[in-house]
């Protein structure tokens, strides 16, 4: 099984969509696992 993190912003529209394409691919192609970057990490980073 791959292991996958997304560090991709998905507050606007053009993020949202490129999740759900990536989404539809590994159903076909998978199984994938897809982690997030927790919060912690995320809010220090700006």
């Amino acid at each position: 099984m791959n292991k996958i993190i997304l560090l991709i912003d998905n507050s606007e529209q053009y993020g949202r969509s490129l999740l759900k394409g990536i989404v539809r691919y590994s159903k076909e192609k998978g199984p994938w696992l897809f982690c997030r970057m927790p919060l912690f990490y995320r809010e220090t980073l700006k």
